[in-house]
C-alpha cells in the first residue's frame, strides 16, 4: 500500500472520538465526484442492457481523448457503446452538424471534443438545436496540483442559448458593424430556478449573480430583477442567500480571494460565464483538469470545461486527459450509474494525489496513457476486474478439487504478467489455475455441444450448466438452476460487502452491494430462461443449424438496478423481472373498457409515452418494450430478442455470410446486402423537413412530429434557434404547421379545389380565365361531355358498344368550330356508324 494511502486509512481508523475532523482526502475524494442535477430523468434507451452515448471528437487533441475514454470504459465493462460521428472545423458544411444532430436525438446524449471557431461556431449551433439552456463547470482544487490558491470549491453555471454568444450580427454600412443582444424573461427564468435547485439539491447555500447592470440597464437589468424576483418569491424560505456582483468586479475577486465563493455558485449570463469559466479553471490547474456540461431538459452534453483543441499537443501523448475522463464521470453520473462512476472518479482522484501522476501542464512528466493507465490499476486493486479482462487470450477457472487452500495475494503469471487476488476483494478467495482452452467462453469462437446457459447433447435434450467461474454443473429444471444459483450467493455472507465483481462467465459486471448481487443473478435466471424458449424455437425451425457464429454476449435487459413501474404512476418496485413483467400485464389486463379514447384506441399510460393502438394485444406487445420484457434469446451466444422472427433472422445472418458487407457506422456484419440498406436507415435518416432541417427514416415520421404542437405556442418547436419561424397571429402559424403535415392548404376560391403548393394553384387559376371550358369533350351520341378524352373513350366502349376503328389502337378526336372535341368518324364504314337518331329510338 501507498505511504499516502497507509498514513490516510490510520488517520481515519483514529478519529473516532473526533468526528468533527474531516481526513483531507476524504473530503477532496467526495467534492471531486460530480454533483446531483435538478432535471427530469429522460430514460434512455438500452440496448441489450447498454446505453449508447454519440462521440463526437472534435479538433485537436479529441480523437485521442475519445480514444483514452473507450479504454477506460473497456477496462472496466462499463455498459456504454458509442456512436462516433465526424464533426470538426475541417468540413464547414452544415450535412456534419446535421448528422450529428440526428445521432444525438437518437442517443439522448453526447460527449463531445473541442472545436475551432474558424468558421460558423457548431457547437454553439447544436446548442440551441437541443435547448441545452444550463452549462456547469464544477471547478475543485486537487492537493498535489500546483496553483495559486488551494481549497477551493466552485460551481459556475452560464445561460446557454441566448445574449452576446448568439451570433446574430450584420454589417449594415460598410464599415459599421451591429451586434444584437437579446436576453427573454423566459430563458432567464429557467436557468434562474436552474440554479436555485442546484443550490438546494447539493448544499450550497450562496448564490451569485454576476451582471453589468450599471451599463446594460436594460439587458443585464433584466437579468438581475428576474434572478432576484425568483429568489424572494420561490426561494426565500430555503436558506439561500442572494448576491450580486459586477462582472469586472468578479473577475478582480477571483484572482484576489476566490475562497469567498466556496460552497457557492456564480451564475451568469453567456458571455460573461465564457469569459469567468476560464479564469476559474487557470485558478485549480489550468484547463485540462475541468470538465463542462451542458444540460436541457431531454438532451445533455459533456465535454471539457474550457474551449482549447490543444492541436500542437496531437501525438505527443502529452496532453492531459484529466478533464475528459471527469466529463465521462459526469455522463455517467447523468446515465445514473452511479456506481461506476464512482469508482472510477475515485481512481482517478487516487492516481493524481497518491500515485502523482501528472502530465508536463501540471508540472508533471508523465505521458497521456500513463494517466490513464492509473486508474485501470486502482479499479483493478479494488476490484479485481483486471484478472478477468487483461487476460483475452486464456482463461481463469478454479483449481481442482485436490488443490490447497487459498491465501490472500495469490499471484498468478499469465504471459509474464502478474495478476494479484488482492485482500479486500469482496469475493470468495479461491485458488486459481490458468488453462488454455476457453473454458469462460470469452472467444469469439462457439462450441456446437455447449450453449450459454445450458448444454444441448446432440439429440435435442436440453439442459442448464451453471455459468459460475469453475463450476459448469448441470441442472434440469430452471428451479433447480435458481436454488443452485443462491448456494453460490451464499458464499458471500450475511455481512454487507461492496465492489463485488459478478462471477458469471463473461459477465463480471461491477455491482457495489450484495443486494444489488442478488437482483442482477435473478437477471441471469431470467436470461437462461429466455435461451431455453430459444433452444426450443431453433430445434423446432432450424434444427440443423449447430451455431450462430456471433461471438457470446451476457448483456441483460437490467444489471441489477431496482425495477420501477411507471404505469400511470404506480411506483411499485421489484427485485424480481419476472414479477415486475407479470405486474405491468396486469396492468393492461384490468383496463376497463370504457378507457378507449374517442378514436377507439388504448392509450399507453406510462410516464412521458402518447403511444396508442387499437386492441391490447398491440398494447401488451409495446409494453414490452416498457418493462423490459424479451421472448427469447439465441441459445448460442445468449443475445435477447422481442420475437421469434429475429431470433431466426439472427441464426441465419452468418451461415454463409459475406464478412465484407459491414456496417461503417456500428460494425455490424451482415449476410446479404438488403439486410445491411435495412440497417443502415436506422443511422442515416434520409426525409428531411426543409423547414426545420429535422430528419426521419420515413415521410410518416415527420407528420408525427406535429401532434404535440400546443394551442399556446406561437413558435415553430421543432426549429434551430428559438427566434426563427415565429409568427404573432396563430392562423399564421396553423398554416406554417400544415406545411409539415404534407396537406393541402392552398384552396381555390372560385371552385374549392385544394393544392399542397401555390405554383399549383396559380396553374389551376389558369382554367378559369375566359374561355376556358372544363370538358371539352362531347358524344356525338348523346351529348354526354367529359374533361379526358380517356374519359369520352371509355364512355363509347361501355354505353354504346363501340369498337376500335380498324387499323387503330384508340379513338380519334377532332376540334371543331365551336371548340369541342368530338370523334373523327372517317375512321369508320359509314353503314356500320350509328346515328343520334337512331342512338335514341335504341334508348327509348
Amino acid at each position: 500500500m501507498p505511504r499516502v494511502a497507509l498514513i490516510h486509512s490510520l488517520f481515519c481508523a483514529g478519529r473516532q472520538s473526533q468526528l468533527s475532523v474531516q481526513c483531507a482526502l476524504c473530503r477532496f475524494q467526495s467534492t471531486i465526484r460530480p454533483h446531483s442535477l435538478p432535471i427530469k430523468r429522460v430514460t434512455h434507451a438500452k440496448y441489450g442492457g447498454r446505453y449508447t452515448v454519440t462521440a463526437l471528437p472534435g479538433d485537436g487533441i479529441g480523437p485521442e481523448m475519445l480514444a483514452h475514454i473507450r479504454r477506460i470504459f473497456r477496462f472496466a465493462n462499463i455498459p456504454v457503446d458509442f456512436e462516433e460521428m465526424e464533426l470538426s472545423s475541417k468540413d464547414p458544411a452544415n450535412e456534419a452538424l446535421e448528422n450529428a444532430i440526428t445521432a444525438i436525438e437518437r442517443n439522448g446524449l453526447a460527449i463531445k471534443g473541442n472545436i475551432e471557431t474558424k468558421f460558423d461556431d457548431p457547437t454553439y449551433k447544436s446548442r440551441n438545436s437541443f435547448f441545452r439552456f444550463a452549462n456547469v463547470l464544477h471547478c475543485v482544487s486537487i492537493p498535489t496540483i500546483p496553483a495559486k490558491h488551494h481549497d477551493l470549491d466552485l460551481v459556475l453555471i452560464r445561460e446557454n442559448t441566448e445574449g452576446e454568444y448568439s451570433g446574430l450580427e450584420h454589417e449594415s454600412v460598410k464599415g459599421i458593424v451591429e451586434s444584437i443582444k437579446i436576453v427573454t424573461r423566459r430563458n432567464i427564468e429557467r436557468i434562474a430556478r436552474f440554479a436555485f435547485d442546484y443550490a438546494i439539491l447539493n448544499n450550497r447555500p450562496q448564490i451569485t449573480a454576476i451582471h453589468k447592470a450599471n451599463i446594460q440597464k436594460l439587458g443585464d437589468g433584466l437579468f438581475l430583477k428576474v434572478c432576484k424576483d425568483i429568489a424572494e418569491a420561490e426561494y426565500k424560505s430555503e436558506g439561500l442567500q442572494f448576491n450580486s456582483m459586477l462582472v469586472d468586479n468578479a473577475c478582480m475577486q477571483l484572482v484576489s480571494c476566490p475562497q469567498q465563493f466556496n460552497n457557492g455558485i456564480l451564475l451568469m449570463p453567456n458571455l460573461y460565464g465564457n469569459i469567468i469559466s476560464n479564469i476559474a479553471c487557470g485558478l485549480v490547474g489550468g484547463p485540462g483538469l475541468v470538465s463542462g456540461m451542458n444540460i436541457g431538459e431531454k438532451y445533455a452534453v459533456f465535454e471539457t470545461g474550457t474551449r482549447n483543441t490543444g492541436t500542437s499537443l496531437v501525438g505527443k501523448d502529452v496532453a492531459n486527459p484529466t478533464a475528459f475522463i471527469r466529463a465521462s464521470v459526469d455522463m455517467l453520473r447523468f446515465l445514473e450509474l452511479h456506481s461506476y462512476a464512482d469508482k472510477l472518479s475515485d481512481a482517478l482522484y487516487s492516481a493524481l494525489t497518491e500515485q502523482r501522476t501528472h502530465t508536463p501542464d501540471i508540472g508533471g512528466s508523465n505521458h497521456s496513457t500513463e494517466v490513464v493507465q492509473a486508474p485501470e490499476e486502482k479499479i483493478s486493486e479494488k476490484t479485481g476486474i483486471r484478472m478477468y479482462f487483461l487476460i483475452p487470450t486464456c482463461s481463469a477457472v478454479p483449481a481442482a478439487a485436490d488443490s490447497s487452500e487459498s491465501k490472500a495475494g495469490t499471484s498468478l503469471n499469465v504471459d509474464n504478467e502478474s495478476v494479484v487476488c488482492a485482500d479486500e476483494l469482496a469475493i470468495p478467495q479461491k485458488e486459481y489455475q490458468i488453462c488454455g482452452n476457453d473454458v469462460l467462453g470469452l472467444s469469439a469462437s462457439n462450441n456446437n455441444s455447449t450453449e450459454f446457459w445450458g448444454y444441448n447433447d446432440g439429440l435435442g435434450n436440453f439442459s442448464f450448466v451453471c455459468m459460475w467461474v469453475g463450476c459448469q454443473q448441470r441442472l434440469k429444471t430452471l428451479d433447480q438452476l435458481e436454488a443452485h444459483m443462491d448456494q453460490h450467493l451464499s458464499e458471500y455472507g450475511a455481512e454487507p460487502l461492496t465492489n463485488i465483481v459478478c462471477q458469471v462467465q463473461s459477465c463480471q459486471i461491477l455491482v457495489s452491494s450484495t443486494e444489488e448481487l442478488a437482483r442482477h443473478m435473478k437477471m441471469h435466471i431470467f436470461h437462461a430462461n429466455r435461451i431455453l424458449r430459444g433452444f426450443c424455437v431453433v430445434r423446432e425451425r432450424c434444427p440443423k443449424v449447430k451455431s450462430c457464429n456471433f461471438a457470446k454476449t451476457s448483456r441483460l435487459v437490467y444489471q441489477g438496478d431496482p425495477l420501477l413501474c411507471e404505469w400511470n404512476s404506480c411506483l411499485e418496485g421489484f427485485t424480481d423481472i419476472n414479477e415486475f413483467i407479470e405486474h405491468v400485464e396486469l396492468h393492461i389486463q384490468l383496463l376497463p373498457s370504457g378507457s378507449r379514447s374517442k378514436d377507439g384506441f388504448y392509450g399507453c399510460l406510462w410516464n412521458d409515452c402518447k403511444a396508442s393502438f387499437g386492441n391490447r394485444t398491440h398494447l401488451l406487445r409495446h409494453a414490452q418494450h416498457h418493462s423490459g420484457d424479451k421472448i427469447c434469446a439465441c441459445p448460442f451466444c445468449g443475445a435477447f430478442f422481442s420475437h421469434t422472427a429475429g431470433l431466426i433472422k439472427h441464426v441465419f445472418r452468418r451461415q454463409n455470410g459475406d464478412s465484407s458487407l459491414i456496417c461503417r457506422f456500428c460494425q455490424k456484419t451482415f449476410a446479404d446486402e438488403a439486410l445491411l440498406r435495412k440497417h443502415c436507415i436506422r443511422h442515416i435518416k434520409t426525409h428531411k423537413c426543409h423547414f426545420c432541417s429535422s430528419r426521419e427514416s420515413a415521410q410518416s415520421l415527420l407528420r408525427l412530429l406535429w401532434k404535440g404542437v400546443s394551442d399556446s405556442m406561437l413558435r415553430c418547436p421543432k426549429v434551430l434557434t428559438e427566434l426563427n419561424f415565429g409568427f404573432y397571429q396563430r392562423s399564421d402559424l396553423n398554416k406554417h404547421v400544415e406545411l409539415h403535415f404534407n396537406d393541402a392548404i392552398h384552396e381555390c376560391e372560385q371552385c374549392g379545389q385544394k393544392f399542397r403548393w401555390s405554383k399549383q394553384l396559380r396553374e389551376h387559376a389558369r382554367q378559369h380565365r375566359e374561355g376556358f371550358n372544363p370538358t371539352p369533350y362531347e358524344c356525338h351520341l348523346c351529348n354526354s361531355r367529359y374533361a379526358r378524352g380517356s374519359a369520352l373513350s371509355k364512355h363509347f366502349k361501355t354505353v354504346h358498344q363501340m369498337p376500335v376503328p380498324v387499323g387503330f389502337s384508340r379513338f380519334q378526336y377532332k376540334k371543331c368550330q365551336d371548340g369541342l372535341f368530338r370523334l373523327q368518324t372517317k375512321c369508320y364504314v359509314r353503314d356500320n356508324l350509328p346515328t343520334n337518331e337512331e342512338e335514341q329510338n335504341e334508348c327509348k
